[in-house]
C-alpha cells in the first residue's frame, strides 16, 4: 500500500515495539513476525525511496495471549492399592509466558497442586485424572486421563537357604518362600544372571544346585515371584568353595629326600609346592631343599572347572653328620623354630653324639666358644641354642639327625 509518485520505494524499516530503533529491514513490502509475549504494540513503518526521502507510519497492534497447554505423566504406569504415585505436569508448557498454577483432581475425591505432586489410591479402580493449568496471563487449559489401579499388593519373597554371604560346597537344596493376597502363579530361580529356571511348590519352592558345575569364587542367587501382576525379587551372595583333596608320602617328608604326591581323578594338574617351584602332572614327586611349612596348592580341572586344594606340609631338615680320619667338625644352623639346650641336642642326635663327642657355640661377648662335652661337661656347662644359631657339632662317629621344624 505504500508508494512513490515520483520513484520508486527501495527500503522499508519496521519498529515493532515503539522504542525507536530499527528491528528489521527488507527491500520487500511484506514481512512476517512474531511477538513472545500478549499486549499491545506501537508498530512503526519508515518506507526510504530512490532518493534517499523517508515517510513514516505508527499503528498499534493488540497481540492477544495464546492459552497455555497442559499435558502430564505419572509413574509407576501401573500402580496398586496404597502405592505413592508422582504425577509430573512437567510436559505442560506456555509459548508466550510461563505456567503459574497446576491444580490436580485425582478423580477419587483428592486435589493436589504444584507441577509434581504425589497421591496413593486406598482401593484399585479406574480414575479420571485432571489437571488444570493457568498461564500469566490468567488463560488456563484442562486435560483429563484416565488411569488403572491394581487391587493387589505385590507378592513378596525371601531365600530361605543358603544363608547370604555363606560358603557351600557340593549339591546345596536353594529353598525360596513366597506369599501374595491373591496367589502365587511361578517362582523362579537363576544363578549369576544366567537363564530363569521355574520351580514347582506352594508355599517353598526347592532347587538342587551342582555347585562342583561353577567355579570357586563369588556367585549370585536370585528368586523372583509373579501373582500375575507384579514381580517381587530377592538376591543373594555365596562362596562356592569346592575342595579336592590329595596326598602326599612320606607322612613325615624330609628336606633332601624325595616326596610322592597324589592326586584324584582330572585333568590339566597344576602342582605349587610353595617353594617356588611348579609341577605338572596327576601323580609327581618333589625334594624341598630345607626344613619348613610349605603351602602345596593342587589345581585340577574336573568337569571344565578349576579346582583347587591346599595343604600346609611340614618338612623337616634331615642333618647329615660326617666323621672320618681327620676328626672333620660339621657346622650347622639350627633351622628349627624352638629354641633347645646343647644336651637336649646330644640326645636328639643319639648314636653319633657318644661321651666325648663336643657342641659348640660362638659366644660373643666372650669372643670364644661355648664347648658342651657330651657325658663329661656339668649342668652349668649346658647352654642354650636358639633359631639361627650357629653350631659345630665334633660327633664319634658319622651318621644323620632330623632337626625338626617345631620341637614339641
Amino acid at each position: 500500500m505504500s508508494y512513490d509518485e515520483d520513484g520508486s520505494i527501495v527500503l522499508y524499516k519496521w519498529d515493532w515495539n515503539g522504542d525507536e530503533i530499527y528491528d528489521d529491514s527488507t527491500t520487500s513490502p511484506y514481512i512476517n513476525h512474531s511477538w513472545s509475549d500478549d499486549g499491545t504494540y506501537n508498530v512503526t513503518l519508515t518506507v526510504v525511496d530512490d532518493s534517499y526521502a523517508e515517510s513514516s507510519i505508527t499503528k498499534t497492534i493488540l497481540v492477544r495471549n495464546v492459552p497455555p497447554v497442559a499435558n502430564f505423566t505419572w509413574q509407576p504406569l501401573q500402580p496398586y492399592a496404597n502405592e505413592a504415585v508422582t504425577f509430573d505436569a512437567s510436559m505442560s508448557y506456555d509459548i508466550d509466558g510461563s505456567i503459574v498454577n497446576y491444580t490436580w483432581d485425582f478423580g477419587d475425591g483428592s486435589t493436589g497442586y504444584g507441577c509434581i505432586v504425589n497421591h496413593s489410591y486406598s482401593s484399585g479402580g479406574i480414575y479420571n485424572v485432571t489437571l488444570i493449568v493457568k498461564d500469566d496471563d490468567g488463560a488456563s487449559a484442562t486435560i483429563e486421563k484416565q488411569m488403572s489401579v491394581a487391587s493387589n499388593l505385590p507378592p513378596s519373597i525371601v531365600i530361605t537357604n543358603p544363608a547370604n554371604g555363606s560358603i557351600v560346597s557340593g549339591i546345596v537344596l536353594i529353598k525360596v518362600n513366597a506369599s501374595d493376597d491373591v496367589g502365587i502363579v511361578k517362582v523362579e530361580i537363576r544363578i549369576d544372571g544366567n537363564a530363569w529356571i521355574n520351580l514347582t511348590g506352594t508355599t517353598t519352592w526347592q532347587y538342587e544346585w551342582n555347585t562342583t558345575l561353577y567355579e570357586n569364587g563369588l556367585h549370585v542367587i536370585e528368586a523372583r515371584c509373579y501373582d500375575g501382576f507384579f514381580y517381587a525379587y530377592a538376591s543373594i551372595s555365596v562362596n562356592v568353595s569346592n575342595q579336592i583333596d590329595f596326598y602326599y608320602e612320606p607322612s613325615n617328608p624330609l628336606s633332601g629326600q624325595p616326596v610322592y604326591f597324589y592326586a584324584p581323578a582330572g585333568n590339566n594338574y597344576t602342582w605349587d609346592f610353595g617353594d617356588g617351584s611348579i609341577a605338572y602332572g596327576r601323580n609327581v614327586s618333589h625334594v624341598f631343599p630345607i626344613g619348613n611349612y610349605y603351602n602345596v596348592t593342587l589345581v585340577v580341572n574336573k568337569n571344565g572347572i578349576n579346582m583347587t586344594s591346599c595343604k600346609t606340609i611340614r618338612v623337616d631338615t634331615l642333618v647329615t653328620l660326617v666323621k672320618n680320619a681327620n676328626n672333620v667338625v660339621n657346622f650347622i644352623s639350627w633351622l628349627s623354630l624352638s629354641k633347645i639346650k646343647a644336651s637336649e641336642l646330644a640326645s636328639l642326635i643319639g648314636e653319633p653324639m657318644q661321651k666325648g663327642s663336643v657342641i659348640s657355640k660362638w659366644n660373643t661377648s666372650k669372643g670364644s666358644y661355648d664347648d658342651y662335652i657330651v657325658g663329661v661337661s656339668p649342668s652349668q656347662y649346658d647352654f642354650v641354642i636358639s633359631p639361627g644359631d650357629a653350631i659345630v657339632l665334633r660327633v664319634s662317629s658319622p651318621g644323620s639327625f632330623v632337626m625338626p621344624e617345631v620341637i614339641k
